[in-house]
């Protein structure tokens, strides 16, 4: 091979480098245009929303804590007035996020253009409670805080108490272990796969309803 094809082998491939790399920036371009960052505080309806890159999400702070709606490909995944939220029992008492005496008081961070924060606090006559949640475009984190201001005893907690709409999801992903919990499809009877099982979503009387159908199977 003579040293002018080995140059025009080169060139090619640095043209051939160099349209590649034009093509990704433009498709990235595209998608950024497409895809853009919302972030809305409604004090009159007491709700807190974000929507990334492919999810959305929305908190309901309207005398409650709630994570109500999380929507991926236009559906939300969360069953219809339970959502997320945190809760308690003990033999003689019963908290649920869902029904504060008073609402939260939240507190919103503008990061920068695309990332977000909001933290919430509240209270009731055993705990309180700061949650704090971090929006990015590609996923939110939240973090519990729970001081437990007398001696308690817990029989159960739902920390979060976890709520998804029927057949809304295949499997959960536990982002830093890498495992998966099968919830439903082929998974929805192998009861050693901590499968969910059938008909996961509890009904309103069902055993383990206040705790929430991922924590009532597990």
């Amino acid at each position: 091979m003579s040293r002018t094809q080995i140059i025009a082998i080169v060139v090619v491939v640095l043209i051939a480098g160099l349209l590649i790399s034009g093509v990704l920036i433009y498709m990235n371009m595209v998608r950024k245009q497409s895809e853009k960052v919302e972030f809305l505080h409604n004090l009159d309806e007491k709700t807190v929303y974000y929507k990334g890159f492919g999810y959305s999400i929305e908190i309901d702070y309207n005398g409650k804590f709630q994570i109500s709606k999380l929507t991926t490909k236009e559906h939300n995944i969360l069953a219809p007035g339970r959502g997320i939220y945190l809760s308690y029992e003990t033999k003689d008492h019963f908290f649920s996020s869902l029904e504060l005496e008073a609402d939260p008081g939240v507190e919103i961070e503008e990061i920068d253009e695309e990332n977000y924060a909001a933290v919430l606090h509240f209270e009731e006559e055993n705990t309180s409670y700061e949650v704090r949640l971090d929006f990015s475009p590609y996923e939110t984190k939240a973090t519990v805080k729970r001081t437990i201001k007398n001696e308690i005893s817990i029989t159960h907690q739902g920390f979060p108490s976890i709520n998804l709409e029927q057949d809304a999801v295949e499997n959960i992903r536990w982002h830093r272990s890498g495992s998966n919990f099968w919830i439903a499809g082929k998974a929805s009877k192998m009861r050693n796969f901590l499968a969910a099982g059938e008909g996961y979503l509890a009904e309103r009387g069902q055993a383990g309803y206040e705790r929430g159908n991922l924590h009532r199977d597990v």
